[in-house]
C-alpha cells in the first residue's frame, strides 16, 4: 500500500545521539524505493553490478524493505530482505562510522536470519568516508545518478517522486559535485581544497557592483593571512584601511587571532584597521557606534556579530581584524550545484547587509575620525 510520504515520516521518530537528517534522508529514500518499482529495481541492479551478489540478486527478487528494525540492541538504518539474502543498509550524512559499527550488524544479521545470506551496503557523502568493512560502498551522488535517468521513463507521478527525492539530495549536499563543495565545507581540515573553490566563487563577485563602491575599490584576494575573499580599499584619505572590509572566510585563524573559535567555515565580513590607527580606533565614539550598529544588524538577521577586541577568551586580540559579521557558509549554499548558482546566492545574501553598512551614519563618521586621526 502507497502511503504517502508524509503519512511515512510522520511514523520516523529520530533516535538519541543520531543524525536527524540522515534518518530523514533514509526514510524518504525508502518511500521511494517501495512506492516506485522503477527505482526498486534500477537500485537492486545498481547493487547486483557493484558487489558480489550477483548469485543472489539474478535475477531481481522481490525484497521486503524497514527502516530501524531492531537486531538485537543495534537499529541499521535500512534492511531489505528476500527469502534468502538480507542486505543491511548504513547511511551517513556528514557524519562518521562507529566503532566496528557495521561488523556488529553482519554479525547481528546473521545470528538473527541464519538461513539468509547477509551483506552490508553503507552509503556516503563522499568515497573518502568508505570502509572495507562493507560488501558495498555507494555515494548519494551515486545513488542520484542511478535516479536521474529514470526521469524520461516514468509516469508523471513517479517522476515527481523521484524529482523531489533528487532535490533533496541537492539541498543536502548529496547530489552531483558543486564548486564549493559540503565535503570541502565539512571536512576542511582533513581535505584541503576548499581555498581554490571559494577562489572560483569569490573572483566571480569581485566584478560586481557592491554599494560600498562609492567610497572604495573592490579587489580579489586568493588565500593569504589564512583567508580567501576579496577586500574593500578606501579610495581616499591617504590609508587603504580606515576602514578596510574583507568579504569571504577564514579557513585558518591563526593569523587572525581567532584559531579557538574556528569550528566550520563562515561567510565573513572583516573590519580592517590599518596599523597606524591601532592607537586610536579602539577608543573612538563613532566606532564604539559601529560596534553597536553591528549588534543591530545580528539582533534581527542570520548574521553573528563578534566583536575580537572584547573577546576575554581571545589569547591576543588582533587589531588589525577587529569587528566581525558572519554567518554559516554552508547553508547558503543548500541547494545549489552550479557556479553561477553559488554566486549569486552568496550574492544575494551579502548585499542587504552590505547596503545597510554603506549607507550607516555611523560607518561615515568613523571614517571621517580614522581620516582625522591619520592626518
Amino acid at each position: 500500500m502507497d502511503q504517502g510520504l508524509l503519512v511515512r515520516l510522520r511514523s520516523y521518530r529520530p533516535g538519541q545521539n543520531r543524525d536527524s537528517l540522515e534518518n530523514f534522508v533514509t526514510e524518504a529514500f525508502r518511500w521511494l524505493i517501495e512506492s516506485t518499482v522503477e527505482v526498486e529495481q534500477a537500485f537492486l541492479e545498481k547493487l547486483r553490478k557493484e558487489g558480489g551478489l550477483a548469485d543472489w540478486l539474478t535475477p531481481i527478487p522481490a525484497m521486503q524493505w524497514a527502516t530501524q528494525e531492531s537486531l538485537g540492541t543495534k537499529r541499521p538504518d535500512m534492511v531489505a530482505r528476500s527469502e534468502n539474502l538480507q542486505l543491511i543498509f548504513e547511511h551517513k550524512v556528514w557524519a562518521a562510522l562507529g566503532d566496528n559499527q557495521l561488523q556488529n550488524y553482519r554479525q547481528l544479521g546473521s545470528e538473527y536470519y541464519p538461513t539468509h545470506h547477509t551483506a552490508i551496503v553503507l552509503i556516503t557523502p563522499t568515497s573518502a568516508d568508505f570502509s572495507d568493512e562493507a560488501d558495498i560502498t555507494l555515494t548519494w551522488a551515486g545513488i542520484y545518478e542511478v535516479l536521474e535517468p529514470l526521469l524520461d521513463t516514468l509516469s508523471d507521478v513517479s517522476a515527481q517522486r523521484v524529482n523531489e527525492f533528487l532535490a533533496l539530495l541537492a539541498h543536502e549536499g548529496l547530489g552531483p559535485p558543486a564548486p564549493i563543495s559540503h565535503a570541502a565545507l565539512t571536512y576542511y581540515a582533513i581535505g584541503r581544497t576548499l581555498p581554490q573553490q571559494l577562489s572560483d566563487v569569490f573572483a566571480q563577485l569581485a566584478h560586481l557592483d557592491w554599494p560600498l563602491s562609492a567610497d572604495y575599490s573592490v579587489q580579489f584576494k586568493g588565500y593569504r593571512w589564512g583567508r580567501v575573499g576579496i577586500e574593500f580599499y578606501r579610495r581616499s584619505g591617504g590609508v587603504e584601511w580606515a576602514p578596510g572590509f574583507f568579504l569571504g572566510c577564514v579557513l585558518d585563524g591563526r593569523d587572525h587571532g581567532i584559531e579557538e573559535r574556528w569550528e566550520t567555515s563562515q561567510l565573513q565580513l572583516i573590519v580592517d584597521m590599518e596599523g597606524a590607527l591601532h592607537r586610536h580606533y579602539p577608543t573612538m565614539d563613532s566606532y564604539k557606534k559601529l560596534i553597536a550598529f553591528f549588534d543591530a544588524i545580528a539582533s534581527r538577521t542570520a548574521w553573528q556579530c563578534y566583536d575580537h577586541l572584547a573577546d576575554a577568551s581571545s589569547r591576543k586580540a588582533n587589531k588589525y581584524h577587529p569587528l566581525y559579521l558572519e554567518t554559516p557558509l554552508i547553508a547558503l549554499l543548500q541547494g545549489t550545484q552550479q557556479l553561477d548558482e553559488q554566486v549569486e546566492a552568496l550574492r544575494e545574501s551579502v548585499m542587504p547587509v552590505l547596503s545597510e553598512v554603506a549607507d550607516s551614519a555611523c560607518l561615515q563618521s568613523f571614517m571621517a575620525e580614522c581620516d582625522r586621526s591619520s592626518n
